[in-house]
């Protein structure tokens, strides 16, 4: 994992490929999870299935498919030890200036926790995808 400014790694995936409404792009944890070691490979496996997980979860508004809006939404938050997520950790850090859509992002990693237990305690970044369907 490569690191960055803030003391964040980033762990890219293929599979966080987007399809229809879903995830895409990478995710982000605390650079302390051991950089170059096993450590760093339990986090990349802990943040897929995190990705996984919101994914699946996923469900854009009623509003927004109506409006065919679209867009992705870059979420920030903190996994605990035990797999909680403070709800004050969460936090839109970018997205396409839809409220409706930034607000779904955030209910939605609220309606996921808590995740399963991580490698240590981690702040994540994951881009959600909300893709918009011609018919």
């Amino acid at each position: 994992m490569a690191g960055n400014r803030d003391g964040v790694a980033a762990a890219g995936s293929a599979a966080g490929t987007a399809m229809g409404s879903g995830m895409n792009g990478s995710a982000v944890a605390d650079a302390g999870a051991g950089v170059g070691s096993g450590g760093a490979d339990a986090m990349r496996v802990y943040l897929e299935e995190v990705r996984r997980r919101l994914q699946a979860r996923l469900a854009v508004p009623a509003e927004a498919r109506r409006l065919r809006l679209g867009g992705t939404v870059l979420v920030r938050f903190t996994v605990q030890g035990d797999g909680s997520v403070p709800g004050e950790s969460m936090a839109v850090l970018s997205g396409p200036g839809v409220a409706v859509l930034e607000r779904a992002a955030l209910e939605t990693v609220a309606r996921t926790a808590p995740f399963p237990p991580p490698p240590k305690p981690a702040t994540v970044e994951v881009p959600v995808l909300f893709a918009v369907s011609v018919r």
